[in-house]
């Protein structure tokens, strides 16, 4: 997750910027990588220690939301190497700010604070 927020942070600030095109794709990739890792790491400890009072059928609906939303993340993370890529700027920049969106519903949906 850590990874996934300092790329998305870097991104923030250039992705408008065609001369950061491979600087972009680097993160993205680093995006990508840490999406996956925390796809597979599932719920981090602390959100699931704020939720100890659900019963084991909450619990694991939270879990399937948690792997829903990042692979949406996952996907629109490709969207925006795509553009990148293609040299697409307001493309890339309409898939950061779909990316922005799911972050906010995802921490909000988690209990989750930067």
């Amino acid at each position: 997750m850590k990874a996934m927020q300092r790329s998305f942070e870097a991104l923030e600030r250039q992705i408008g910027d065609p001369s950061k095109r491979d600087e972009n794709l680097k993160l993205i990739n680093d995006a990508q990588r840490g999406c996956v890792q925390a796809k597979g790491a599932g719920i981090p400890r602390d959100i699931l220690e704020k939720n100890l009072l659900l019963d084991a059928a909450a619990k694991a609906r939270m879990g399937d939301d948690y792997r829903v939303h990042l692979v949406a993340t996952l996907r629109k993370l490709i969207d925006l190497e795509e553009a990148v890529a293609a040299g697409k700027t307001d493309e890339a920049k309409a898939a950061m700010t779909a990316l922005g969106k799911l972050r906010d519903e995802g921490h909000n949906a988690m209990g989750m604070h930067e």
